[in-house]
């Protein structure tokens, strides 16, 4: 598959949750990221332009919230999966992200944040 990494990634090494269109989450592990892609570490081998989207915790006034962010399936690999970005982010997500690319990996990126866990519909 082509490769459409623009831009250089940051490490990141932080627990993502992955959300697809029929609602089924699965976990994933956020290896990677740039402005306008991913690279999550992931069990679940979704097929190339699935579109789905990343969650992951952030810090918010009242502990932690996830944050979506709207991806497509890019590449998959033997351990996971390529995403990119196919829309617009809010202002809120764009932080998210930017805060992460600005971040020295050393320090560690998310120390102080929680993940928390969607609770399934019954």
């Amino acid at each position: 598959m082509m490769q459409h990494r623009h831009e250089q990634r940051n490490p990141v090494g932080a627990p993502v949750q992955l959300r697809f269109e029929h609602g089924h989450t699965v976990p994933g592990l956020l290896r990677n990221i740039s402005r306008n892609g991913m690279d999550v570490v992931t069990l679940t081998k979704p097929e190339a332009y699935t579109c789905l989207e990343v969650g992951m915790a952030t810090p918010s006034a009242v502990g932690a919230a996830l944050v979506w962010i709207p991806m497509f399936v890019v590449r998959r690999s033997a351990d996971g999966i390529g995403l990119m970005k196919y829309k617009d982010v809010d202002g809120a997500t764009h932080t998210v992200v930017e805060r992460l690319l600005s971040r020295n990996p050393s320090r560690g990126l998310f120390q102080g944040w929680a993940v928390t866990r969607r609770r399934s519909a019954p």
